[in-house]
């Protein structure tokens, strides 16, 4: 979203707000809550997705631009994102992979747990 949207949500809940402060206190405080809720796992979302980006990232530079990408573009960077790394898998790598950076990749292809079991 582009920042006039965000100016255009805040007015409407200010409005909002003010108009439940005058008439409806109880419902100003289930509105308030339920965006807390919204708005806390929004910013856990997005800031997990950032962190993941870093970690799976080698370099600082690289992961700094896909960072700065995904704030300015969001889902669509993160989609370009996701897609380039499926493409450094291999076809016999699984795609959960995709979710480890390098050194850890080795390290899960070699785990008992993790490898496919006819017994099972």
């Amino acid at each position: 979203m582009d920042p006039a949207s965000y100016i255009y949500i805040f007015n409407i809940l200010v409005r909002k707000f003010y108009y439940m402060r005058i008439h409806n206190f109880r419902d100003l405080q289930v509105i308030t809550r339920r965006i807390f809720e919204r708005s806390y796992l929004l910013c856990v979302g997005e800031t997990s997705k950032k962190m993941w980006v870093a970690y799976k990232e080698s370099s600082r530079i690289n992961a700094f631009a896909w960072i700065l990408l995904i704030i300015c573009f969001g889902s669509m960077a993160l989609c370009a994102y996701v897609v380039r790394e499926l493409f450094y898998l291999s076809p016999e790598q699984p795609v959960f992979l995709i979710l480890f950076n390098k050194s850890d990749k080795e390290l899960m292809l070699t785990d008992p747990l993790l490898m496919e079991n006819d017994n099972v």
